[in-house]
């Protein structure tokens, strides 16, 4: 592994620990309160008029609320972690392809990368 490499992943692996952190510790003390465009709606007269288009069941964590914990205390905490979860997993996959990607056309060009002698 490339000096670089090892930079970037304790980046990833620092920012994901703070994330988690965050995520499970900071988001019970969230406000219950609307925030500031369900206020407006709300002010407005037109918060009860919204129709939705996609089924509740469709969403992972509507509300922000892990529906299968059992304890309500646990509910915004598992859903932050499953966020944060979800988001690793994704940007995980998208940076192995690019980096498959990069592979093949490293090999593809021979020594040169985008043009240029690598060293």
């Amino acid at each position: 592994m490339e000096r670089i490499e090892k930079g970037i992943l304790g980046i990833v692996i620092s920012g994901t620990i703070v994330s988690v952190v965050i995520a499970v510790f900071i988001s019970p003390f969230a406000s219950v309160y609307p925030d500031g465009l369900e206020k407006v709606a709300e002010v407005l007269g037109f918060a009860g008029r919204s129709v939705s288009k996609v089924s509740e069941s469709f969403f992972l964590n509507p509300d922000y609320i892990f529906k299968y914990a059992a304890d309500p205390v646990l509910h915004r905490p598992l859903a932050g972690l499953l966020g944060v979860i979800v988001i690793l997993v994704i940007f995980s996959a998208v940076f192995l392809i690019y980096r498959a990607v990069i592979k093949k056309r490293k090999n593809k060009a021979g020594e040169k990368f985008f043009g240029f002698k690598k060293y």
